[in-house]
């Protein structure tokens, strides 16, 4: 294992989307005096994940994403909301939220002593910059890539083509992508003949058809796995 390159995905990686949608769930709802409860919670997280594996299969124009995902928790509770506007005031606070997972600032400052860093993200470049820029764990890595700047979205080819194009000298056959998600991080590295990590804190299964080089419950086991 002669790795060069490590292509770490962000959210739910090395930050904690989970909580950062809460907060900006919570606030962007507080607004419109509807009490966020667990119940409100997951539903909205269904609706925004079936969403996003819609984005992308190429099924769905993220340019509709705020006023599609508000309108649906809406419908689905009988809510009475500007859905446009309640999904800017949701970006607007999730633009804010820099919430990291445990350990991942000393992760990647450790990483970066032997590995060269990329982040691949999908996700608006908005709310993407306004989380990384200035986080000192940004000052490890060598490149970001943001799928609405990119003009592709993880898995398609197109987006790791672009990030190979990017990086002097890339070899897939030198680079990990390590993520947490399988229709995304792994099924695209998976196709761009590119090893892969995926991150599984939760102990889930991977289906046959898309098959990790390697799974890694935690942090330590990222860092015995790449001997730091």
């Amino acid at each position: 294992m002669q790795y060069k390159w490590l292509l770490f995905d962000a959210d739910n990686t090395l930050l904690d989307f989970d909580a950062a949608e809460r907060v900006s769930l919570t606030e962007a709802l507080a607004a419109r005096n509807i009490s966020v409860d667990e119940t409100i919670q997951s539903v909205y997280h269904t609706i925004n994940s079936a969403i996003w594996v819609q984005i992308e299969r190429g099924e769905f124009d993220r340019e509709n994403l705020n006023a599609v995902r508000f309108s649906r928790l809406a419908e689905h509770f009988g809510f009475e909301l500007d859905a446009e506007e309640t999904g800017r005031d949701f970006f607007a606070v999730m633009a804010k939220q820099r919430i990291l997972i445990p350990g991942a600032e000393e992760l990647c400052r450790d990483l970066a002593e032997a590995y060269s860093l990329h982040m691949i993200t999908n996700g608006t470049a908005f709310i993407q910059h306004g989380r990384l820029d200035g986080l000192p764990m940004m000052d490890h890595f060598d490149g970001l890539f943001i799928s609405q700047e990119v003009g592709a979205e993880k898995p398609s080819r197109e987006f790791f083509d672009a990030v190979a194009a990017a990086i002097p000298n890339f070899s897939p056959k030198q680079a990990l992508v390590i993520g947490d998600s399988l229709t995304s991080d792994i099924a695209g590295g998976i196709a761009a003949g590119i090893d892969t990590c995926w991150y599984n804190p939760k102990g889930k299964t991977a289906p046959s058809h898309c098959t990790p080089t390697y799974t890694v419950s935690d942090y330590g086991q990222l860092r015995r796995l790449l001997k730091i």
